[in-house]
């Protein structure tokens, strides 16, 4: 039995390797001489074309809107001396913390107030309430006035709406009076837009991957490569009369 399933294993493997080279043969004989070769390429590359036209177009009309945010601890000193108090605004703290929050805009196009659906806010919602804000907000760029961030007297933080320049990185320090998670809770949208956490990247928080500029490349390279390779698959996988037939109708 083992010498029979063996058997047919290797009909099999001689059957896929005559196929391959049929269609070797197919690929090297003249192309540049038949119409239907031409005809292929022709249809696949105005298909191509065609397809980086339309993504190129909906992005210039309809480009994308990309909020990041990142919050981050930045360690307090400790102090032995219990006579030495921190204090804001005159109320003392026991365990004072410090979140670095950070809002970049990583879209293609500024972030208008109109772009905040019904003028509704975005909250950052902490498990712990916000004593204040401390100082002013840093910008690291872009040009537009940094948009004010307000306090509800809870855990709640709100960004109004507000313009942020492309590329603008607005840094705002919050103080709160014991250990808090740095994974706030967000609510609130942007038209044709996402809101998004984005991890520091390069020691910068909104260091950009410019992986998306390969991505039309890697497209095209698809549209003209995955044809030819569908084109081998079928020619391996079709019955042998099929196979004939369709080396007749290119070399006729």
């Amino acid at each position: 039995m083992m010498v029979h399933l063996h058997g047919v294993q290797g009909l099999l493997d001689a059957t896929v390797l005559s196929r391959l080279n049929v269609v070797m043969v197919m690929l090297a004989g003249a192309w540049y001489s038949n119409a239907t070769v031409w005809t292929a390429l022709a249809f696949f590359a105005t298909l191509a074309a065609g397809a980086g036209a339309m993504w190129a177009t909906m992005k210039a009309v309809n480009p994308k809107i990309r909020l990041a945010h990142d919050a981050r601890g930045i360690p307090m000193p400790r102090f032995e001396d219990h006579e030495f108090v921190i204090q804001h605004r005159g109320a003392s703290l026991d365990t004072p913390h410090v979140i670095e929050l950070s809002l970049g805009n990583q879209g293609r196009r500024d972030i208008e107030s109109r772009m905040f659906p019904n003028e509704v806010p975005l909250t950052f919602e902490f498990d712990r309430p916000v004593i204040g804000l401390l100082g002013r907000p840093v910008v690291r760029a872009g040009t537009a006035v940094p948009p004010p961030m307000e306090i509800d007297g809870g855990g709640n933080v709100s960004l109004a709406p507000a313009h942020l320049s492309k590329g603008q990185i607005v840094t705002y320090y919050l103080l709160f009076d014991g250990p808090v998670g740095e994974e706030p809770t967000v609510t609130g949208a942007l038209l044709n837009g996402s809101v998004r956490k984005q991890l520091a990247l390069g020691g910068h928080p909104f260091d950009r991957l410019q992986g998306w500029r390969v991505v039309p490349a890697i497209l095209a390279g698809m549209a003209l490569v995955v044809p030819f390779w569908a084109f081998v698959l079928v020619a391996v996988v079709l019955p042998d009369q099929w196979v004939d037939s369709l080396q007749d109708l290119l070399w006729e």
